[in-house]
């Protein structure tokens, strides 16, 4: 999938997320690192929440993504949250990326995370 500056600024501006998780899900070595920051960076510009598992998944698989990542739901902000949780809550994802998204609720702001903890703690005081 051979990309060019033209092409994401393209994909960004028709507002293609689905190239973007193509390039999140085979891109991958250092020499795709550019290209996957960009993808991170504009899928978190386009802001549509169906982006979250592809993001997840590139942060767990690259600790550098994080940074960015991070970044992404942080501006989200309340926009992330309801995906987020409901990414949580699904048992088909791997226990290591549900945590990731725990801890990516915690980054955002206090009575953000602290209104989806004292969910989560509801919602087990009541299982």
């Amino acid at each position: 999938m051979p990309t060019t500056l033209a092409d994401l600024e393209r994909w960004e501006r028709e507002g293609d997320i689905g190239k973007f998780h193509q390039i999140l899900e085979y891109l991958d070595g250092e020499k795709y690192f550019p290209t996957r920051v960009y993808a991170i960076k504009a899928l978190g510009r386009l802001g549509n929440p169906e982006s979250i598992p592809f993001l997840i998944k590139e942060a767990i698989s690259s600790n550098v993504s994080q940074v960015w990542i991070e970044e992404v739901m942080v501006k989200w902000g309340w926009r992330a949250v309801i995906p987020l949780v409901n990414y949580v809550c699904d048992e088909n994802y791997p226990l290591k990326r549900r945590r990731y998204a725990i801890r990516l609720i915690s980054y955002m702001e206090k009575d953000i995370a602290f209104s989806i903890l004292l969910l989560f703690l509801m919602q087990v005081r009541m299982t």
